[in-house]
Formats: structure tokens, sequence, C-alpha cells
């Protein structure tokens, strides 16, 4: 095909030698064309004479630099910038694919450059976050691919996979800011009706000489319910004397049991000034008792930028008793006597004192929990962003196999919204054929045993080959309380390895299965044939004068009938026997589970009579005849190439009678 190649030797070249030392095929190292000094790869296989002996080689190129299955993996895309692209192992790794052209062919950089794809050189497989040797940082997947030596990586630029995450924090922050504004107002206006009936007896209360029936009085004017209040307020005032001093002996006691109480407690007057400090007050701010009574709270205590909202809230605070720490549980920043703000988790109860109310604050140094809540945030948030911009499914299950924990690849590929999966059982959620493939992998991980299986099945549509591991969440104790799953869309490098696997196995031209396919049909058929009895015979075929066809209308044309020839082939048996191309118009067929050798001979006459309609060619129309060797296996010990020898030499029989024909030789 090329000028000055024919003739030229390739006595030195790798793949030449392994071939004829291993009688083997092989497939090379990355090499230069001899002629072409295009980078390509070479699919080597031995060549046989008829009595088996290696008389030369077969090779097939690949060339990096053109359009292939493999030229199109390294323009494949990870999203927007990630990209693919293939290493070989052995002791000269070398860039076989890759997204950057220039790439190829040139050697893979060093462990001291890039550990991660060395430790993947030596078999390691799994993703990492990473630096390469030209500086990017990524998410790195690593993958051995099984049926040729070479690793496949996909890189996943970091500053694209977090991307999302970061927009999605800014609309959140936004959102939140807005609803904070829109519901204070809500908040405001409401208390505002909730508080009118107040207001109301406070103006009733400060109209008059405060006298049951001058309030009653006036109550009488406003509400019915307004008068019940003015009435429970004076049967209290009424006993207000007689409990005094019980109030007193009460007070005593609370106060005893507040100075040691584990939290601190301080008391604050109407105009915001430290009445009451316990020894816990002491600890927590710095502050000696002496120190603080008489002093201004908000001086000592608010942070500077958080004062003005406190005195505003003290405000309302004294006239109402009313605020958002009443009764509540808040977490609030305070001073220490250093300096430094503290986080404290604050509660106020009011007490009224006269025609105002005064505080009375529990606090708690909640330093240590908030540093520690800050680490388990921090470390969540990282968690989430790295499982969110993963391709794989991520979760974690309860022992009742119950959603805890997805990754946002859940919504996508199962195309549901998040909260109708947490909480849920797994088999509510998957497909049943999915959920029935996975149950027995589930409970073992269950019991306590990690679990590491591959499963076809349909996802939002599309069907995937998933890889999926489950490790069990062991307690102290031992006990399971759930298990962690990671299940990866492996398809494409499926569809990789079969279309490797095809092109090793098959004939390219006619779809059969070639030699080295044939000779492992051809054992597993005389196993089969040994362990149950049954005779089963081998048939040799070729074209008749097929040489004369190439020679008249040409290889194309040739082409075409081998095609044709193996479709009628396939045609005239059973769909367990096996119709296999060995080289050129030589074709072979495994006839099993056979009773009698006529039932041989029937299938013989069955293909010469299928060859006897015109082959149809696209200007031509041709008459084709074929000769059939026939050996009929009924010995055990027949092996399998001295099978082969047989049927070959009843296949020369054939043609000695004629040719378009059939020969039966009996082992």
């Amino acid at each position: 095909m090329r000028h000055g190649l024919r003739g030229s030797s390739i006595a030195q070249r790798e793949y030449f030698k392994t071939v004829m030392a291993t009688n083997a095929p092989v497939i090379s190292e990355p090499i230069s064309g001899k002629a072409s000094f295009e980078p390509s790869i070479v699919f080597a296989s031995p060549l046989r004479n008829p009595d088996g002996k290696v008389i030369g080689m077969l090779g097939g190129i690949l060339y990096l630099s053109k359009p292939n299955f493999l030229s199109a993996m390294g323009t494949a895309r990870i999203g927007t910038d990630g990209y693919f692209y293939l290493v070989t192992k052995g002791g000269n790794p070398t860039f076989i694919m890759h997204a950057e052209r220039d790439r190829i062919m040139t050697r893979a950089p060093d462990a001291s450059v890039n550990p991660h794809l060395a430790q993947a050189l030596q078999g390691f497989e799994g993703t990492v976050e990473s630096v390469n040797s030209r500086g990017l940082e990524a998410l790195f997947s690593y993958r051995s691919l099984r049926s040729v030596p070479w690793v496949l990586s996909a890189v996943y630029p970091t500053a694209e996979a977090y991307a999302a995450m970061r927009q999605r924090d800014s609309q959140i922050l936004g959102f939140g800011v807005l609803l904070a504004f829109v519901c204070g107002a809500a908040i405001w206006w409401f208390a505002g009706r909730l508080l009118a009936p107040l207001d109301q007896l406070r103006n009733a209360m400060q109209a008059n000489d405060g006298t049951s029936d001058a309030l009653t009085e006036a109550a009488r004017v406003e509400s019915r319910e307004l008068a019940e209040v003015i009435h429970a307020y004076t049967t209290l005032m009424e006993n207000k004397l007689a409990s005094e001093a019980a109030l007193r002996q009460s007070e005593d006691r609370i106060r005893g049991i507040i100075m040691r109480a584990p939290d601190a407690f301080i008391g604050i007057d109407a105009h915001g000034i430290i009445t009451a400090w316990n020894r816990q007050a002491e600890e927590t701010f710095g502050w000696d008792r002496d120190e603080v009574i008489g002093k201004n709270l908000a001086n000592l205590l608010i942070p500077e930028a958080m004062r003005e909202r406190h005195n505003a809230g003290m405000a309302g605070f004294v006239g109402t008793g009313q605020g958002p720490v009443v009764n509540n549980r808040v977490e609030v920043m305070a001073l220490h006597r250093n300096g430094m703000e503290i986080p404290v988790e604050l509660s106020v109860v009011a007490v009224r004192n006269g025609d105002k109310y005064v505080a009375n604050a529990f606090l708690r140094n909640i330093s240590e929990r908030k540093s520690a809540e800050q680490k388990l945030a921090a470390s969540e948030k990282r968690l989430r962003a790295i499982t969110d911009n993963l391709p794989v499914l991520i979760s974690y299950l309860d022992r009742e196999q119950r959603y805890r924990f997805i990754n946002a690849t859940y919504e996508s590929w199962l195309n549901i919204d998040a909260s109708r999966i947490i909480g849920r059982r797994i088999g509510e959620i998957v497909s049943e054929n999915w959920y029935e493939q996975l149950r027995p992998h589930m409970e073992q991980a269950l019991d306590g045993n990690a679990a590491r299986f591959e499963i076809e099945t349909e996802t939002g549509g599309i069907m995937r080959h998933l890889q999926t591991i489950y490790i069990p969440h062991h307690e102290e104790d031992g006990s399971v309380a759930g298990v962690y799953t990671l299940t990866t869309d492996v398809s494409a490098l499926k569809a990789v390895e079969k279309q490797l696997t095809l092109l090793a196995r098959f004939d390219s031209l006619t779809g059969l299965p070639n030699r080295r396919h044939f000779d492992e049909k051809l054992n597993e058929a005389i196993a089969r044939s040994d362990r149950t009895g049954n005779p089963m015979a081998l048939m040799y075929l070729d074209i008749d004068h097929f040489k004369e066809i190439n020679d008249t209308l040409g290889h194309a044309a040739g082409d075409d009938i081998l095609k044709q020839f193996g479709g009628r082939l396939k045609d005239s048996v059973r769909v367990t026997d096996t119709v296999a191309r060995l080289a050129g118009d030589e074709f072979v067929i495994i006839l099993e589970v056979l009773r009698t050798v006529e039932e041989a001979e029937l299938v013989a006459r069955k293909i010469v009579l299928a060859m006897c309609k015109n082959f149809e060619m696209e200007n031509a129309s041709l008459q084709v005849t074929t000769s059939i060797g026939v050996a009929f296996r009924e010995r055990k010990d027949l092996p399998a190439a001295e099978l082969l020898a047989l049927a070959d030499r009843a296949l020369y029989q054939a043609k000695d009678a004629g040719r378009n024909t059939f020969h039966v030789l009996t082992s």
C-alpha cells in the first residue's frame, strides 16, 4: 500500500520478535512508523501453515494521530474543561491518547512529578484531588484496562467542579437576607397586634389612681377581656402583702442556688445596670462581682457592633417584658474582660419591677462546643462540595436501608428531588430490577462484610453499567449501624473494553469469530463432547477458485463474496453451532451434540446447496461453490490439533474429487 515498504525488514521491531518468540498475538508499545513516521500501535498475530508452523506475521496498525475510537475519546470532555487520557504500562510509560495532542508519544511524568499516576501504573484505581505536571488542580480518576496494558485517566478541574457550589452559596445568602427582612417585618406587625390590649391596659392604669374601682370603670369602657385582666390584677394586689414575707424567704433560698449554679447568672435593672453577678459569671467573663455591680451591662459585655441593637431591645423590653431572648435559648457573642469575644448561650427571664421589667439572664460559655461545631460544619461542607461534584452515586443508609445522606448526583441520575429520597428505603427509590441485583450485596454489608459488584440497569432512561462498593459502618461495640455506598458509572469503559475484545476475538470483515476465538470454542466443544459422550464434527471449508475471483473482480468484490459466504454458512447451521473464519477464504464449523455421521453429512449437503444461488454484487452476479472437509470425532483421545488436521485432509480429498462437494473422515 505504501511506496518503499514492501520488502523492508521489521525483524528488529519488538512486536515482531515477541510474536515469533511466543507464537501468540501481541499489542505493541507506541512506535513511530518506518515509512510514515506517524505515532501508532501495532496489533500483531502469528500466521501458521496447515501444519501449525509459524511462517509469518499479520499486523494491523492503529494510528494515534488519525481519527479512530481512541482519538474520539481524546476529544471527549468532562464538563467544559475535563478530559481523558491513556498511558501505557511497563518500563517506558507513554501517552497514547491525550486531549493535548502534542503529548501523544511523550513519556509520562515520573513519580516525583505525578505520584498518583505512578501509583496508577502500579495498579492503583480510584479518584484523588491533586496537581498534575503542568500545574492543573483537578480531580484525577484512574482505571486499569483489562484487555490491554493501558491506564485510562479522567481529569476534572476543581475550579469547574466547585463553581456550582460557590454560586449556590451566594444564592442561599441572598435569599436568607431577604427572608429575614420579610419575616422580621411580619413579626413586628404581629407583635404589635398582640400587644395592643396590654397597651390599652397600661393607658388605663396611667389614667387613674390605681384603685380597683377606677380600673374597673376604665376597663368597662374598653373591653370585657381587659376588665378580666384588671380584675385578676386587683386580686393579685390584694394578696401581695400576704405573700411578701414568703417571697423574701424564697428569694434568699433562690439567691443561694443561683450563686452556686453551673450557668452564669446576671441580674439587670430597667436601666441596664448590673444588680446580680454569681460565681460562674466571674469565671466566664473574668470580672469579680464587686467590679461589675452598679456598672452598665452594655459597656462591659456587649460587643461594640451589637450595642445599638442591644440598647434598642432593652428599651422595648423594660416596658413590655418581651423580646426574642425572653424564655428562649439563643446564641450570641459577649465580651470577656481581656477584650476577646466569646460565644454564649443566653436565656432571659423577665421580672416586673413596678411599671417596668428587669431581666434575669442565664448564660453558658459554649466556646468549645462552637469550635467543635465549626470544625464539623467545615468538614461536612468540604465533603458535600466533593461528593456533589463527583459523577458517582454516594450515599449512607441505616440498618433499615433508609437513606440518611445522598450526593447531588442522585437527583440527576434518578430524576428525583433529594428531599423525596432522605428517610425512604432504597427499594422505594431504585427500580425493582436494580434492587433485586443489589439486595444480596446490601445484606452482606449489613452483616459486617464489605461488598463489591457490577450490574447493568436503567437509570433516568439510560442503560448504565454500574460498579458499586458497599462499606459497613461499624459502631464501637462491633455492631453495624449502616452502610456507605459508592456507585460509579463505568459504561464508557465497558464499551471500550467490549470494542477492544471484539477487535481481538472477531473477524472485522465477516463479524465471525476469528482464529483465536475459534481455538477457544473448539477446546470447549471437545471438553463437552468428552464429558457427555456425544460425538461432534469439525468442518473445514474454502471457496473454490477464490484467487481467480480476486484477480478478475478485485479485492472489494472478494470481500463482498466472503461476507455473503459467511452469512450463508451461519444460516445453514444451528445457533448452538460455531462458524468461524480462520484466514482468507478458509472457514470452519463446529457441530456439537451429534448422534451419527449421517447428521454431519446432512449439514454438509445443506451448505453445498446453499451456495447454489448466485452471489449478487454491485455490478456482477457470480456462481460460487465450496469444498468441505468433515472430521467426525468419536474417539475421546483425539485432541484439537489432530481433529483440525483430519478436517484439513478431508478438505483436500473433496477438492481432489472435483470441488463443489464434501468428504468425511472419521476418527
